[in-house]
């Protein structure tokens, strides 16, 4: 996005290796908006987004803490502000990551602090993903 003329991009991870690692194959990205955190303890007094990406965050969390996930998106996105991403429509029956769903399930997580503008299945997922993704566009509420 950054090369593409975005300027305000910011990325956040949990883990210190892939933002050392995006820093070194994007020197120009600016090192300000390269932020090594655990998204549930950033602050939506010092983070407030209008877009949000979502790309193997939510597979890789514990589904006990789905909630908390929505209830923090709702509180780092501005007013208006927008989730976009894919999501998981299948259920790997496994104890680790990554972690599957269902529409249903999403829906009933999402739609008290979202709105649900798009969620259907993913036309152009990766082929190996091809028929087990969704893709979804959620306001804030």
């Amino acid at each position: 996005l950054y090369e593409q003329g975005f300027t305000n991009v910011t990325l956040v991870d949990f883990a210190p290796a892939p933002i050392e690692t995006f820093a070194e194959r994007y020197p120009g990205f600016p090192s300000e908006h390269l932020i090594c955190a655990d998204f549930f303890s950033l602050s939506a007094e010092q983070y407030q987004f209008d877009w949000i990406l979502e790309q193997t965050f939510f597979c890789a969390i514990n589904p006990s803490r789905r909630d908390e996930y929505v209830q923090q998106m709702a509180r780092l996105l501005k007013p208006q502000g927008k989730l976009v991403g894919l999501l998981f429509d299948t259920d790997f029956g496994r104890e680790e990551p990554p972690f599957g769903g269902s529409k249903e399930e999403y829906q009933q997580r999402f739609q008290s602090y979202f709105d649900i503008d798009i969620m259907q299945p993913s036309y152009n997922s990766h082929p190996a993903r091809q028929g087990s993704e969704l893709f979804i566009k959620l306001q804030v509420k």
